[in-house]
């Protein structure tokens, strides 16, 4: 039975339940004919992570020797300080990667550094963005309320089921299920 070496996932709508929170009337003025115009633009102030995400990243990392790496679309000016806050406690093998339009190719890339076949890694998306990453790695997995595209589709990769939406515990449900069938042992090889 082949083991996953590497976990890749997307952060929003994976991670996160998707939902983005702006605070948006910080510098408003009152205008005639209009209740506020802004000053500044809107920034990013929230979002949801679940716990479990970050203590199933914190069992990978200290008790096997598979690898976590967290891939987005979403632009580091956006999201990055809340995404790298937050990736703090996912013991991440390397830092968050922003502004990653071609997900595929950056996977390819780090595979080949780390000397790992795509069919050696799994994938967790939720997006029409991430059908071409699910298409061609060896373990695929998504959030329950992923895109109706993205859930019918057949993969050829080995399919882990996880029950929870995104934002409420989709990468420790992958990891307990990877685990419990074996594709991730409990034991570091140095010992």
């Amino acid at each position: 039975m082949s083991k996953i070496k590497a976990i890749f996932t997307d952060l929003d709508g994976c991670l996160t339940d998707g939902g983005m929170y702006y605070e948006c009337c910080t510098n408003a003025i009152p205008r005639e004919g209009a209740t506020f115009e802004m000053r500044d633009s809107a920034r990013l102030s929230f979002k949801k992570f679940h716990t479990r995400d970050a203590s199933a990243a914190r069992l990978l990392h200290e008790r096997t020797d598979v690898k976590l790496f967290v891939l987005t679309a979403g632009t580091e000016g956006r999201n990055g300080a809340i995404n790298k806050e937050r990736m703090k406690v996912y013991y991440l093998t390397e830092p968050i990667s922003h502004d990653i339009p071609d997900k595929l190719e950056k996977i390819t890339e780090i595979c080949n550094r780390y000397g790992w076949n795509l069919n050696e890694v799994a994938y967790i998306g939720d997006d029409f963005f991430d059908i071409e990453v699910l298409e061609a790695v060896g373990y695929v997995a998504y959030p329950v309320d992923a895109l109706e595209g993205v859930r019918l589709r057949l993969y050829k990769g080995t399919r882990l089921e996880v029950e929870a939406k995104g934002g409420e515990g989709v990468l420790g449900g992958f990891i307990d299920n990877a685990i419990s069938n074996g594709y991730i042992d409990l034991e570091k090889e140095d010992g």
